[in-house]
């Protein structure tokens, strides 16, 4: 996956500042959120005057804006690809069979991107930030990303469960999986220790995407299995 989309083709002297304001945003709204760091530190990260956020940005609050502009892009561009390949198929036709080894990819696909290139896990710490934390810029980042994304798996995931795919059942299904590959994110550090790791690299990341498989297979054959009669959720 590119996720190089903070620089720009052909940087001038200004877009090399920029782009280090950017960089060192990314980093300080990951780690601290937007109130939790000031202009002057995002500037000493940068290696810039704090004046240049204000000149370039307006502000924190326009460099932030900026930076989430970025993390969008990254998102939707990685959630368009899955959603192209899952509009080829016709969902009305389409086996549980194929819908598992979809949606399987899927995972793979992002726990691979997500956990094996810093920026790209900066720009899940910030979307996860935003979830618990939201600011006036996540109703873009919901509609641009978040949004698609949950629909597509409870989509696809219904037709591997047969519920319907906007039932409260099927959303809170979907819901339920994306929560697993977003605690690789946030509890990283406690995987790594308990791992006695020291970071990710493909293997160690290709492990998680095998375990996530794993467990996507297990929770099916749960939902397959003879049961008790399934409680009714809330709409």
């Amino acid at each position: 996956m590119n996720i190089d989309l903070l620089h720009e083709s052909t940087p001038s002297r200004a877009d090399r500042a920029r782009l280090r304001l950017l960089e060192a945003g990314l980093q300080c709204f990951a780690d601290l959120g937007l109130h939790g760091v000031t202009i002057r530190e995002i500037a000493r990260v940068a290696g810039q005057n704090s004046a240049a956020i204000t000149y370039y940005f307006g502000g924190k609050e326009g460099l932030y804006g900026a930076v989430l502009d970025a993390v969008l892009r990254f998102f939707r561009n990685h959630v368009r690809e899955a959603s192209q390949t899952w509009d080829s198929l016709n969902e009305a036709q389409t086996s549980p069979e194929q819908a598992l080894k979809l949606l399987k990819r899927i995972q793979r696909g992002f726990a691979l991107g997500i956990l094996t290139d810093a920026k790209a896990a900066q720009f899940a710490m910030l979307m996860v930030r935003e979830q618990t934390q939201p600011t006036a810029a996540f109703e873009a980042l919901y509609q641009g990303t978040v949004e698609p994304l949950h629909r597509m798996v409870s989509h696809i995931l219904a037709r591997i469960t047969g519920d319907d795919p906007e039932s409260p059942r099927a959303v809170l299904r979907a819901h339920t999986l994306i929560g697993q590959l977003q605690s690789f994110v946030m509890a990283r550090e406690t995987l790594l220790r308990r791992m006695g790791w020291d970071g990710y690299d493909a293997e160690r990341a290709a492990a998680v995407a095998d375990m996530l498989a794993e467990n996507l297979d297990i929770f099916v054959a749960g939902l397959n299995a003879p049961a008790e009669p399934k409680p009714e959720y809330p709409s």
